[in-house]
């Protein structure tokens, strides 16, 4: 604190500018002068400590393998992370990496929680063709979500463009889903390397698992996953879900009128998956990035990984492609059965990613459920599509076509508006069925054509909307930021129909 003897005619401006009403008062009962000014200093310096907002990257480090960025953080942002290490394990050495290139990821992870809390982000070094494009996404995502503000700025000591030698080859991230199946069979000329991200909670083992995986992969998958096609997968893992808190940030969306409350899907998984792989594009000398695309223009959905985002998302030599945008799920899926009938009768696909389905059911990684509501459409599109879902990763049963019936009717799978999307495009395409498989799933295909689905809701789709309602229209938010973490998670434990 600079001394009260000393101060400044600059301060003492500032301080008669920015008088609370508090000292006002004071000074109106007559209060002790020198009281007073120790009082507005106070009050200055507790000011200006609120006003930073800012993350650092405080160690970029490389051990073989794993990369650890370790951060710090200050003010507002503070409170929307678990922990202060992102770390990313390749299964290659990444020590030869330039460092620029090497903290792609992790900005890629946690510039939009920056930008939407308008925080200053300061970095050592950035690669420049990264710096640019992530302007364009931040201009991306406020239109997406005009009701939240993208402020902020990353800023950098060294801005370079590694020297890259000539790059040829492509790669695909590839989760062994439809939509990725459907990425790898339209490029299998250009012999993609097939990259599947893991999630692991490196520093934090005990803490919860997500409801949902980034990919439901393992090696083990992989293995069995193609026939007689071999192409070159990579595994990496990351805690990159688990360093930010997605609830608080889940709580953002909401306060944006925005009801599916989704960050990592909403926000985050395009930007944040595509930059895990920067440091191996550098190693294989990869010049384009294939993401598949998860929807149409059709579906007019504010998603994270979307044509607007994705092919903006470049760093030198490198640049990432949104693929398959023109295709829908049940078109990609005949894409899948001409393959299967054309050139792989053994492939597998694994499209689960319900972490407590598989727990309650007992299914290890790399299996379906074959119970929550993605494995079952994936399963009647199948059906659709003539091909038998039991010899490509499913299991099905008599029971298996009466029990989707029921979960719809009775409103237990969760319909947001992707989810309804999805089911639209089976029912648009149920009457172009090829031979169906199986006798029970004639039955609810039949069924399925006759309903509304656009009508369709469930009791998760309402707790949604209760949420929405609590803390939109009573206009809480701001008071909800303002909490505690730890309040934050047991008013979460107590009222989970209200904060889901």
């Amino acid at each position: 604190m600079f001394p009260l003897s000393q101060t400044t005619c600059q301060q003492q401006e500032h301080l008669s500018k920015s008088r609370p009403r508090l000292i006002l008062h004071l000074r109106a009962r007559s209060f002790d002068r020198n009281n007073v000014l120790i009082l507005e200093s106070i009050l200055y310096f507790c000011k200006k400590a609120i006003a930073v907002n800012e993350l650092t990257v405080s160690k970029v480090e490389v051990a073989d393998s794993r990369l650890t960025v370790s951060f710090d953080c200050k003010g507002r942002i503070k409170k929307f992370f678990y922990d202060n290490k992102f770390i990313a394990e390749y299964d290659t050495s990444v020590e030869e990496i330039p460092e620029a290139t090497l903290v792609i990821p992790f900005l890629a992870t946690i510039a939009p929680i920056a930008w939407v809390n308008q925080a200053e982000v300061f970095v050592e070094t950035v690669d420049e063709t990264f710096l640019s494009s992530l302007d364009h996404i931040r201009e991306t995502l406020q239109k997406f979500y005009p009701q939240l503000k993208f402020g902020g700025k990353i800023q950098a000591e060294k801005i370079v463009s590694p020297h890259v030698n000539t790059r040829t080859r492509r790669m695909a991230l590839f989760s062994g889903g439809v939509d990725s199946w459907a990425t790898f069979i339209r490029h299998q000329d250009e012999n993609p390397i097939l990259v599947s991200v893991q999630d692991v909670r490196f520093t934090a083992p005990n803490r919860p698992s997500r409801y949902h995986d980034l990919m439901n992969v393992s090696s083990d998958y992989l293995k069995r996953a193609f026939g007689s096609v071999k192409p070159e997968n990579r595994i990496i893992r990351s805690n990159l879900e688990y360093v930010p808190r997605l609830f608080m940030l889940d709580m953002l969306l909401i306060s944006a009128k925005e009801i599916s409350g989704n960050w990592y899907q909403g926000v985050m998984h395009g930007l944040a998956l595509t930059g895990l792989c920067a440091p191996l594009t550098y190693l294989e000398k990869v010049d384009k990035l294939y993401i598949a695309s998860s929807f149409t223009a059709d579906a007019q959905l504010p998603w994270g990984s979307h044509p607007e985002i994705d092919n903006k998302i470049e760093w030198t030599g490198t640049r990432v492609e949104h693929d398959g945008y023109e295709l829908s799920r049940q078109d990609k899926l005949f894409l899948i059965a001409d393959y299967i009938m054309r050139k792989d009768s053994k492939l597998q696909i694994c499209t689960c990613i319900d972490n407590l389905a598989r727990k309650r059911f007992n299914i290890g990684v790399g299996k379906n459920c074959n119970q929550c509501e993605k494995c079952s459409r994936t399963i009647l599109g199948l059906e659709i599509a003539g091909i038998d879902p039991n010899e490509h990763g499913f299991s099905t049963d008599a029971q298996t076509f009466s029990r989707m019936r029921k979960n719809i009717e009775d409103g237990t799978w969760r319909f947001g508006d992707d989810e309804r999307y999805m089911w639209i495009d089976l029912q648009k395409h149920a009457s172009n069925a090829r031979e169906i498989p199986h006798y029970e799933a004639r039955i609810l295909i039949e069924w399925l054509r006759k309903i509304d689905v656009k009508s369709l809701k469930s009791s998760a789709y309402r707790n949604k909307s209760l949420r929405y309602r609590f803390i939109r229209k009573t206009r809480l938010f701001p008071l909800l930021m303002a909490l505690p973490y730890p309040i934050l998670q047991l008013m979460r434990k107590f009222f989970g129909a209200v904060f889901g």
